[in-house]
């Protein structure tokens, strides 16, 4: 029990945590790495196996990049962000249907430059 305790309270940034966390990424990319070139190697479809690997590995850096813009993006998305970005959709919402009222009701005077368009449909 004590052990536990002590684990909880250690400092979740010390050197052998990030390390441990680090070994434990490095082998989940190698995992899924051999994941998707096994895959590509299932079903070679004519294929040579070495164009097949090329493409699984291909495919596992896709995903890995992919993984990390995800990653990036969900750190830089806070509740604070997405509050400020809300925000500002909804002034923009209210600014356009200002402006969408305003040329509803706009009335023109009479003038020599400005023609009626006819209300029928046209021929």
């Amino acid at each position: 029990m004590e052990y536990h305790v002590a684990k909880e309270l250690s400092n979740p940034h010390s050197r052998a945590k990030k390390q441990r966390r680090w070994q434990a990424a490095k082998v989940r990319r190698v995992e899924l790495l051999k994941k998707f070139v096994e895959r590509e190697l299932v079903h070679l479809n004519g294929r040579p196996a070495r164009v097949a690997r090329a493409e699984g590995v291909f495919k596992f850096r896709q995903k890995m990049e992919e993984d990390r813009k995800a990653e990036k993006k969900r750190r830089w998305l806070t509740a604070e962000r997405k509050s400020k970005i809300e925000k500002k959709a909804k002034r923009k919402q209210r600014k356009a249907q200002k402006q969408k009222e305003k040329l509803t009701q706009l009335v023109l005077k009479e003038a020599t430059n400005q023609v009626i368009p006819p209300s029928g449909p046209r021929k």
